[in-house]
């Protein structure tokens, strides 16, 4: 359980009261909000989510450098097998064809652990290019800032192609760690004619004051410089102080961007809402930049997964607001959409309030977020507010919402891996003595927690947690802990009102397909007869269309993944059209996907899922192309992948 706590969160000691005494108030005759307001920061580990991974080296001699890779226990290495049987022009098409902008987190978290991956690959050719330069050049187009340091940082310094190092120029502006990328590109001007380091140096010179050195470069690149370059030229010369402004709309790249933001210019909106992960990531990272144009461009971020939730938490809390708007909350939401709104809600659940109105809140949060299809890193930057929530028969009417967005949260990257009972805890040992010395309280607190869930005594299990929570409230191993306790304790919350209430059994029903395929220890057993009762689970005034098409996502998913469906459910759908329209990959990707897995070619198979999903990500996908990227992904053991796509495709899509 150790290797758990080198992720970091934060959990305020006012949370710890609100768990600790409203965690199984259901007999209560009314519920009060014991804490003060939630604190108005979160602590993160940075902009990378991304935590310290093993770095390991498979070869550093000539032939397999472009096996290196990192390790990274925590996130399941793919293996050292992952491109046996792969053909290398096959792999070096499919890996410059991937798109950097997936539009979803668990793409993106799939496709940066293949890009990571330490593993022998095919004998190139004299023509071939380089492998690790492409998953190089991906892992910056991702935003994978930090990923992309360690990486290079293990590159031997003869091996470092020009192409390497001009990314990792990039990355350094990117960062906005012009100090390292300026002082870069003065020793490359000396090396290599390259046009980037050439423009790096003029624009380093501006920013540094050397005005005079900087028009000499301009003036020497003037003749170099082709139409493309025509933004570059004038925003250095606004810089310079050469033109007083300039209307020109620059293409997103690098330099632009650095120029733009050192002219104190404003972002285009395109850039904003179409320039990539990195882009977009850069610039919702940069305190230089109006923080409304940051606001948007971290949900965009976030939505791709390359934004850590909690750095959009922490740009969330910067928004100011009148405390007008805070009183009327529920009427100015209605008014106001989008990232503006989604901030307001995020601290308006966090104020000193009844649980019932948090609750409400909260709901708005959960529906807001469908409409950007950002369920799960939303649902992260309010986990504060959703673990405050007491399990009581007064906010009972938001219970589908809670569960569905705490398996958002354990669904996310902070959580997913992380496995509550390792088998470290023995059933032989007292880990109560433990509890008499301070440097083993905390062993011990885990060793009563793990041995109570084993026995299922929620009692002793809930006063476990709250006691270690109090030693350790950063603990991400305690708080998936606690996750799947509130996620026991809300469900069973609902079968209690089920017996006596139709509403409640529906509800219930509605929420099986989901439990059924998520990791969390409450997950249920998937039988046949559950498909028939979420499809009797909507309510009768529905669009039958929109219930089929509903289903049709549901079914293939669950078909997809192995769950049986039954032929009587399968005939619901027929109720639909009989001829349908969806975008889907072409027939060589489609054939060259199911080849791959069918001969076990894990690597290749997943690539061409990815492609199979597109730019769009995985929340837009039609039936045929989730069910076909699922259903290899599984044949080739990646089942716990399969489902983590799965599981965001489901909570995005309402489901």
């Amino acid at each position: 359980m150790n290797a758990f706590l080198s992720k970091r969160f934060i959990l305020p000691v006012s949370l710890l009261l609100i768990i600790s005494m409203g965690a199984t108030t259901r007999g209560q005759d009314g519920i009060q909000d014991p804490a003060a307001n939630l604190p108005e920061t979160m602590e993160r580990r940075g902009p990378d989510e991304a935590t310290e991974p093993e770095i390991a080296i498979d070869s550093l001699d000539s032939i397999n450098m472009e096996s290196l890779g990192l390790v990274n226990d925590l996130d399941h290495n793919l293996g050292k097998n992952l491109w046996k049987g792969s053909k290398r022009s096959d792999l070096e098409f499919l890996l410059e064809s991937l798109p950097a902008s997936q539009r979803s987190a668990a793409s993106h978290n799939l496709m940066t652990r293949l890009l990571l991956a330490p593993a022998p690959v095919p004998k190139k050719n004299d023509n071939s290019p380089n492998l690790l330069e492409i998953r190089l050049e991906k892992l910056a187009a991702l935003g994978e800032f930090k990923r992309f340091g360690e990486l290079y940082s293990v590159v031997p310094k003869d091996s470092k192609t020009p192409v390497m190092q001009e990314l990792q120029g990039k990355v350094w502006f990117l960062q906005r760690d012009l100090e390292a990328a300026c002082s870069m590109a003065k020793l490359e001007v000396q090396e290599t004619s390259r046009m980037f380091w050439q423009k790096a140096l003029c624009i380093c010179q501006a920013i540094n004051g050397n005005v005079e050195e900087a028009l000499f470069s301009l003036n020497l690149l003037r003749e170099l410089l082709g139409p493309e370059d025509d933004d570059f030229y004038e925003l250095t010369s606004v810089l310079l102080g050469q033109i007083p402004e300039t209307s020109i709309v620059p293409k997103a790249d690098v330099l632009n961007l650095v120029l733009l933001t050192e002219n104190g210019l404003g972002m285009p909106e395109q850039w904003i809402s179409e320039s990539g992960p990195a882009i977009q990531k850069s610039i919702a990272l940069a305190d230089n930049i109006p923080l409304m144009t940051r606001l948007i461009a971290a949900e965009h971020a976030a939505l791709t997964g390359t934004l850590a939730p909690l750095a959009l938490a922490e740009i969330y809390q910067k928004i100011v607001f009148e405390e007008a708007e805070f009183e009327a909350v529920h009427e100015v939401i209605i008014e106001n959409k989008g990232p503006w709104a989604r901030a307001l809600l995020h601290q308006a659940s966090r104020k000193k309030q009844l649980p019932q109105n948090r609750a409400k809140l909260l709901e708005y949060s959960w529906k807001s977020s469908l409409e950007s299809s950002n369920a799960i890193a939303i649902a992260v930057t309010n986990m504060e507010a959703w673990l405050s929530l007491p399990v009581h028969r007064e906010i009972a009417f938001a219970a589908p919402t809670i569960i569905r967005a705490l398996l958002s949260i354990n669904a996310s990257n902070q959580f997913r891996t992380i496995e509550l009972d390792d088998e470290s805890v023995t059933d032989e040992q007292d880990y109560q003595l433990l509890l008499e010395d301070p440097d083993t309280a905390l062993e011990g607190l885990k060793g009563i927690l793990v041995k109570a869930i084993r026995r299922n005594d929620q009692l002793a299990a809930s006063s476990a947690l709250n006691q270690a929570l109090q030693l350790d409230p950063q603990n991400p191993w305690l708080l998936k802990q606690m996750i799947t306790l509130r996620l026991d304790q809300w469900l069973q919350l609902m079968r209690e009102n089920a017996e006596t209430d139709q509403e409640y059994d529906l509800q219930l029903a509605s929420l099986r397909p989901i439990l059924a395929i998520s990791n969390m220890a409450s997950s249920i057993a998937w039988q046949p007869i559950m498909a028939d009762q979420w499809w009797n689970s909507f309510p009768p005034e529905m669009e039958p269309l929109d219930k089929v098409s509903m289903a049709n996502s549901l079914f293939v998913v669950l078909h997809a993944l192995g769950y049986e469906i039954g032929t009587q459910n399968w005939s619901l759908l027929r109720q639909g059209p009989i001829i349908e329209v969806e975008q889907v990959p072409n027939v060589g990707v489609r054939f060259g996907m199911r080849d791959a897995a069918l001969s076990n070619r894990v690597g290749d198979t997943l690539l061409f899922a990815l492609l199979t999903l597109g730019h769009s990500g995985i929340t837009e996908a039609g039936p045929v192309t989730i069910g076909s990227a699922l259903r290899h992904l599984k044949h080739v053991g990646l089942v716990s992948e399969a489902k983590t796509l799965a599981l965001e495709f489901l909570l995005n899509n309402g489901l």
